[in-house]
């Protein structure tokens, strides 16, 4: 037998690290979740809170990259903040929080304004009123009660995926908010940027399937109104939406969608108490 015999002979003997579910139990196990749809009104996906964007989605999908874009000052923090709310705190399904921008301290404010319905401005001066303290006295009630688990600690996206596969051993997570993509501390610094970005990308979407939960990263925009720094996160997202502010009024528009069509949404924002509905 010669070297490329053998060779040829090692390669169909080596065990391949591919995996391929056969076609009859793919369709099988789709048609089992279409009749649960249908008759026990079981959603695909993950809902956020807003009621006609649950409608027409479904929610988002277990396993995807969802990337929220807006520009410097629109809302994309307060967004992120209000979905966590609703899936962690009125919904207690498991969330992790990666913030590269806001403590968590920031976070629990928000969360206070929003539940307790108490000016966000009181949380810097302080001035707070006997009822203002009495709504948040209730409001650790429920918000005490969320499995919800914010780390601000500067990390790479390899520590990220590792805190995740943690959690998860213990706790299924069911969402994953990153605040923001693009102040993921990088691996390499001899990376170009916009390779260093494509590889948090990359890696966030490796993730997502990893855990079999939506992933969320918030994502600044360029002054042309294109994803910042990367082309790869539109590449990588399976869906894409952009926030723009009016004074009061929020649009979200699904800008990429593959199974979506795409759409406006029109948001209250009441920046008293941070909430938007």
């Amino acid at each position: 037998m010669n070297s490329l015999d053998f060779d040829r002979l090692e390669q169909q003997i080596k065990p391949t690290k591919l995996t391929c579910v056969p076609f009859l139990t793919a369709i099988q196990e789709s048609l089992k979740s279409y009749v649960d749809m249908a008759q026990n009104g079981t959603k695909p996906g993950l809902f956020i809170g807003y009621e006609q964007f649950d409608s027409d989605t479904g929610g988002l999908l277990r396993a995807s990259l969802n990337v929220i874009t807006a520009e410097t000052g629109g809302c994309k923090s307060t967004f992120a903040t209000n979905i966590l709310n609703h899936v962690a705190v009125k919904r207690r399904k498991p969330t992790a929080v990666f913030s590269y921008e806001m403590l968590q301290g920031e976070f629990v404010d928000m969360l206070f304004s929003i539940n307790a319905n108490v000016n966000r401005n009181k949380f810097n001066t302080g001035q707070f009123h006997d009822h203002d303290l009495i709504r948040m006295t209730h409001a650790v009630g429920e918000m005490g009660q969320a499995p919800l688990y914010i780390f601000d600690v500067p990390s790479t996206v390899e520590e990220l995926e590792e805190a995740c596969l943690q959690l998860h051993a213990g706790v299924p997570l069911e969402l994953v908010i990153v605040d923001y993509l693009q102040l993921v501390t990088p691996t390499s610094n001899k990376d170009m940027r916009e390779q260093q970005v494509a590889h948090v990308s990359r890696s966030l979407k490796r993730l997502a399937g990893k855990l079999k939960c939506p992933v969320i990263a918030l994502s600044q925009l360029n002054e042309d109104g294109k994803v910042r720094e990367s082309r790869a996160i539109a590449q990588d997202a399976n869906l894409i939406l952009n926030l723009t502010r009016d004074e009061d009024v929020l649009t979200l528009k699904i800008a990429k969608g593959r199974r979506v069509a795409k759409k406006e949404y029109r948001l209250e924002f009441l920046p008293l108490t941070c909430t938007i509905k």
